[in-house]
This record gives C-alpha cells, sequence and structure tokens, in this order.
C-alpha cells in the first residue's frame, strides 16, 4: 500500500505522512485502553494530526487530485501499520 501511494503523492507529504504511524499507534493503544494519555499528550496528538490535515488540505484546495489520493490511501497505510504493531504485541 506505502508503495503504491508514494507513486501518486509527494515525496515531502509521503515522508511526512508517514511520520504519523507513532501517532496513529499512540490513538490505537488509547483506544483499547492499553495506554493512559495525560491532557498535554493529547493536546500533542491533536495539534500534530491536526498539523498534517492542514497541509494536505492545501494541496485539496489546490487542485492537485491526484496527490492527495495518493495522501488519503498513505494515511490509512499507516494507520494499517500501526494496527498491525498493536495486534502482533498484544
Amino acid at each position: 500500500m506505502v508503495t503504491y501511494g508514494i507513486h501518486w503523492s509527494t515525496a515531502f507529504s509521503s515522508s511526512l505522512i508517514l511520520a504519523c504511524g507513532p501517532v496513529f499507534t499512540l490513538l490505537i493503544l488509547r483506544w483499547y485502553g492499553l495506554e493512559t494519555l495525560s491532557r498535554a499528550q493529547v493536546v500533542g496528538v491533536a495539534v500534530a494530526f491536526a498539523g498534517v490535515l492542514v497541509f494536505l488540505s492545501d494541496k485539496l484546495l489546490g487542485g492537485q487530485w491526484r496527490a492527495s489520493g495518493g495522501d488519503l490511501f498513505l494515511l490509512v497505510a499507516a494507520s494499517f501499520f500501526s494496527y498491525y504493531t498493536v495486534a502482533a504485541k498484544r
């Protein structure tokens, strides 16, 4: 999935999105109740995720549909990999 998404996306946004893997892992761990987050950690995760969404929305507003589709595909791939990481450790 990552290879396919990178093919349609840009280099910078690919690296930015794939760096969101730890954020997804932390959210999945929180969802399953395996990790507790302080208020500051929740704010940090929200700011990081919002920053990525703002970056991606700029491409959407610019009409770069192909790159935006690749970005969405990479977001899904990163979330699947994070889920796999959590499931493998359980």
